[in-house]
């Protein structure tokens, strides 16, 4: 017996982003038509996509990094890797040495896939204080996921934030307790930290006026049979946070979406539009198997970092020795 699924999901576990700047378009320069496969996995790596150049400018393992720190001199926004497998939990402790070892994965939070600050892991490391904003300093826990439980790696307090730097004090469950500091670079929508014996400020994103879609690994929220909202592992696409922009159409063909078509699409700059749903997997219950397949009648719409609009469809989720994971698209830049 088959049994056709419209999720895209993989690991299964328990319990637990997006500034949009003006707006620029470029005169309409039609380009052609180009085919795109990815050379690695994006079970196993992030892989930063630009239309203007059509290349990967980045392609990082998952765990490469643990938290990502927002560069704008305004910002304060503080992101998990998910795809690392990582989540957090808020110890409800200010002092280190009364946070205990805590490995329920009830207990831990990522971040919303949709990218809105409010909705993500560390959104409350600042509380107000009449007219301003100041550090709750409460001591988080990051665990990483190990297939059943989360094992917790480190206790972290966000200090402080100003218009050049972030300031943290961590440890390990067991170790002493160091302070860091992390830059800002305006240059770049975040700023990437490697937690180790060690901490290591990581290159992992491109300049953010560089590059358009994200492909790789995150953590969501999916709804089961019965409407239960239940965590998920996806492999999928989220789009830079930086003026990009994207939109969707599955009643007209590829073929005849043209430039003037562009202004009738309502376009939307949450993080995860595209997502993971571009494929369904196909499930044989009877020999265990699933197959993925590709959405070819979605047409994606892109106002890309550019300035320039593009028309994408998605044609394979394998590649030529048929192993799933990487997704092969075409794209025209209108």
């Amino acid at each position: 017996m088959k049994v056709i699924l419209v999720i895209f999901s993989f690991t299964l576990f328990l319990i637990t982003s997006c500034f949009q700047e003006d707006e620029r378009v470029m005169p309409h320069i039609p380009g052609e038509g180009q085919a795109f496969e990815m050379e690695l996995s994006i079970y196993e790596n992030q892989l930063y996509f630009d239309f203007n150049t059509g290349t990967v400018l980045s392609a990082v393992p998952n765990d490469s990094w643990t938290m990502a720190f927002a560069a704008g001199v305004d910002d304060w926004q503080i992101r998990i890797n998910s795809g690392g497998l990582y989540a957090v939990h808020p110890s409800g402790f200010y002092n280190f040495e009364e946070v205990v070892s805590v490995t329920t994965a009830s207990l831990y939070h990522f971040d919303a896939s949709g990218g809105n600050p409010d909705s993500c892991a560390f959104n409350n490391w600042l509380a107000r204080s009449g007219e301003n904003y100041v550090p709750t300093n409460e001591i988080f826990l990051i665990g990483q996921f190990d297939g059943v439980k989360y094992l917790p790696k480190w206790r972290i307090r966000i200090d402080s934030v100003n218009s050049s730097a972030y300031f943290i004090s961590y440890s390990k469950m067991t170790g002493n307790i160091q302070s860091f500091e992390i830059p800002k670079d305006n240059s770049r929508n975040f700023v990437h930290l490697k937690l180790d014996e060690s901490p290591e400020i990581v290159q992992i994103e491109p300049p953010k006026s560089d590059w358009d879609l994200l492909f790789g690994q995150y953590g969501t929220i999916l709804y089961d049979d019965y409407g239960v909202p239940t965590p998920y592992f996806v492999r999928g696409v989220l789009i830079n946070p930086y003026l990009v922009e994207v939109s969707s159409d599955t009643t007209k063909n590829f073929e005849d979406i043209v430039y003037d078509d562009f202004e009738n699409y309502s376009f939307n700059d949450t993080q995860d539009y595209i997502g993971y749903d571009w494929k369904d997997v196909e499930i044989d219950l009877e020999n265990n198997t699933a197959v993925y397949i590709v959405r070819t009648d979605i047409s994606w719409l892109v106002k890309a970092s550019s300035g320039y609009y593009v028309k994408m469809r998605f044609v394979n989720f394998y590649n030529q020795s048929g192993v799933k994971g990487y997704p092969g698209f075409e794209y025209v830049k209108l």
